[in-house]
């Protein structure tokens, strides 16, 4: 009866396998069916055209990377596709205020696949792949609270600037994305070796993994730019994700408590805000970033009309006067600032942090919301 049951579980588990094995293979060749002949034509005119900080021509490598993006790696870009809807504009900006080609918003998908927490077995980490050295260099703190290396909009500004920088060095953009990668001292032994700064004279003396580095973020650009005709499609990132506001606190704030100040799952706030290890903000004098979902700063404003801030105003360029019970007044200036179609006011809260399990005694907050004509700045005690 035993050697029955066990030939029988020996049988179901080889016809397990034997399915498992058939629709990988099936899922392999429909794979192979979006590749064909036109589109690896395809692939090589649009190499010549591509819109990078730099010329490129034919390569095998760069198709051969192109194809498994769109094939068997199609899932996992689409996924990337679907993230940079929110990750491109906040890389765009901190490109835009640099005065960097806006098409370097896509290394940080060769980095680090839009993964915010990941971190290399060499210590890098976040979106930009920022080693401890080099994001001290360049602004980013790390503490027992918080890593500003996981911090999108922290790190693609640190990311800029070093890019900046390197450009200034190598006045060559391969060079700078090599340098990126490899750091600049091993850029200069090669172009010391090959006695040129002609990227591809010199190649041959930089590391494999950084020569690779500058075909994968050719091939990711072109994909990215030719998705659709690629037959790639991006995959839905979560609304919470979609349209956000960034508020800048400064004392110690709870997480968990704002989750439920605002009616925010806790776990979105934590993927939003990835730099803060404990579910805490830390107080600084200088303010740390938190970002909420668009929709919820509705809710928060609900929430500090009930704590008894009212009659909030948005003006252009007068006096703002917001009335905080009824027997005391705070006075603030406001002023104008050029942001198309967005308005940005400031002001200084007590309450929800005491609230917030009691963590700190105010808040100050620059809130993006909506879309204004104009932007406001103010600023209030209360």
């Amino acid at each position: 009866m035993k050697q029955t049951l066990l030939r029988g579980r020996g049988i179901c588990c080889f016809m397990l396998l034997l399915t498992l094995q058939l629709h990988s293979t099936n899922e392999f060749r429909s794979f192979e069916k979006k590749w064909t002949t036109e589109t690896s034509l395809y692939v090589r005119q649009t190499l010549s055209e591509m819109k990078v900080p730099f010329a490129v021509d034919y390569d095998e490598k760069v198709e051969n990377l192109v194809k498994r993006y769109v094939t068997r790696g199609s899932r996992s870009f689409e996924k990337m596709l679907g993230k940079s809807t929110y990750y491109f504009p906040i890389f765009e900006e901190a490109l835009r205020k640099m005065g960097l080609p806006n098409e370097l918003k896509y290394l940080p998908m060769v980095e680090s696949r839009l993964i915010p927490r990941v971190e290399s077995s060499a210590g890098a980490a976040g979106l930009w792949q920022f080693m401890p050295a080099t994001a001290r260099h360049f602004g980013l703190d790390k503490d027992e609270w918080m890593d500003q290396r996981y911090d999108p909009y922290l790190s693609s500004s640190a990311a800029a600037n070093m890019l900046k920088e390197l450009h200034e060095q190598f006045e060559d953009w391969e060079l700078v994305l090599a340098a990126y990668n490899c750091g600049p001292g091993r850029v200069r032994k090669a172009i010391k070796k090959a006695g040129s700064r002609d990227y591809e004279h010199l190649k041959s003396f930089l590391p494999a993994q950084t020569r690779n580095y500058l075909n994968k973020y050719t091939a990711t650009a072109l994909v990215i730019e030719n998705h659709r005709i690629l037959g790639l499609q991006p995959k839905g990132f979560d609304l919470d994700f979609q349209q956000t506001t960034v508020l800048k606190v400064y004392d110690w704030i709870s997480i968990e408590g704002l989750s439920k100040a605002i009616g925010v799952d806790s776990l979105t706030l934590q993927r939003l805000n990835p730099a803060y290890k404990k579910g805490i903000i830390p107080q600084s004098e200088l303010g740390n970033l938190l970002v909420i979902p668009s929709n919820a700063a509705l809710s928060l404003e609900t929430f500090l009309l009930s704590r008894g801030v009212n009659n909030i105003s948005y003006l252009r360029g007068e006096p703002v006067r917001i009335e905080v019970e009824p027997t005391t007044e705070y006075w603030a200036s406001a002023h104008v600032r050029p942001l198309p179609s967005k308005a940005v006011f400031q002001f200084n809260l007590q309450g929800l942090l005491s609230w917030s399990h009691g963590w700190g005694k105010s808040l100050f907050n620059t809130l993006k919301l909506g879309d204004f004509l104009s932007s406001n700045f103010f600023k209030l005690g209360v």
